[in-house]
């Protein structure tokens, strides 16, 4: 398949919104979508080991208020990265891919992020960070 490159403007909205904050350092060590997908693997593991070890070893501590705070930061922060690794494996793969087919990182690079997009980016990073924490709540209310 021959690249297009298709220039920054007429690229879709949710890529333009996603990669809203994306640095060009960062993006230079996961250029390929298959290590994208190697970061969701990794992700999936660090949520399930903390909210296992929330779960296991901290029983004990959860009479104090510090070990009530500790468990709860450890479920939330498990379920926000299940979350990632859920979005990486759907999304991000996808854009990753796109861009390496349509057009460049280049060519993304080479253009500023709009407010438009950058206030687009924090709403959805409020959203993930309200739901690992509803989560994390109702977890341990159930618990």
């Amino acid at each position: 398949m021959e690249k297009t490159n298709i220039p920054y403007e007429d690229w879709p909205e949710w890529i333009k919104t996603v990669t809203a904050f994306y640095y060009k350092r960062f993006i230079k060590s996961i250029i390929s979508p298959k290590t994208v997908r190697s970061f969701s693997y990794l992700s999936f593991l660090i949520g399930i080991l903390a909210i296992a070890e929330s779960t296991e070893h901290i029983d004990g501590l959860t009479d104090t208020p510090f070990g009530q705070r500790m468990n709860f930061i450890l479920i939330s922060g498990g379920i926000l990265n299940i979350l990632i690794g859920v979005l990486n494996w759907f999304y991000n793969y996808k854009l990753h891919l796109w861009i390496n087919e349509n057009s460049s990182w280049e060519e993304r690079f080479a253009h500023k992020s709009s407010g438009k997009h950058q206030f687009q980016y924090f709403i959805i990073l409020a959203v993930l960070i309200t739901i690992s924490c509803l989560g994390a709540y109702l977890f341990l209310l159930f618990k």
